[in-house]
């Protein structure tokens, strides 16, 4: 074999090989897949933190404080849940969060993810508002409340920078005014 031919067959092998796997990314990119999340669930699926992410945003939406997403709560509530929960309250939780899928849909004609953030807000004001026994669809929506605000206040963000924070506590002085104590700010624990 002359060098020549050897260099058509090398350089023929190197464009295959670079044409192929440049093909066969181009048709894999074109996948279409589901919402994703920036981080891996552990409790929830992908869909569901967005769920749980879009309500727990709206419930502690960002002002002059950062809002839910931005402390990071549905990652906080997922981890809680997936580690520390029993699975009876897991499987509560599953069937609570299908309950209110299926409320909002046939309520408001949209899933939660397709609907506006005023359709949203005007449900989830009449599911909060609503008396009597509560329904899954409801207690899912408390049950989001509750652990929104508790990981929300726990966040670093909030508790280091929003909050008064003593890393090491000095001397405890009883009697005095919150606002000369920390500025006015709640105390982070």
């Amino acid at each position: 074999m002359e060098r020549r031919d050897a260099l058509k067959i090398m350089g023929g092998s190197l464009a295959y090989t670079l044409t192929a796997s440049s093909f066969a990314s181009v048709l894999f990119a074109c996948k279409t897949s589901g919402p994703k999340v920036a981080w891996e669930t552990g409790f929830f699926s992908p869909e569901q933190a967005l769920v749980f992410e879009e309500l727990a945003e709206i419930i502690l939406p960002p002002t002059d404080t950062p809002g839910a997403k931005e402390a990071q709560v549905t990652q906080r509530v997922d981890a809680f849940i997936n580690n520390i929960m029993s699975k009876e309250d897991k499987a509560q939780i599953k069937k609570e969060l299908k309950a209110f899928q299926t409320a909002f849909k046939s309520d408001v004609g949209n899933s939660f993810a397709e609907a506006s953030n005023e359709a949203r807000i005007e449900w989830m004001t009449t599911q909060f508002n609503a008396e009597g026994e509560p329904t899954d669809a409801q207690q899912f929506l408390r049950r989001v409340k509750g652990m929104s605000i508790g990981a929300y206040f726990e966040s670093e963000l909030i508790g280091k920078n929003h909050l008064a924070y003593e890393p090491i506590p000095g001397e405890q002085r009883g009697c005095v005014p919150l606002a000369e104590a920390s500025n006015g700010k709640t105390w982070a624990l």
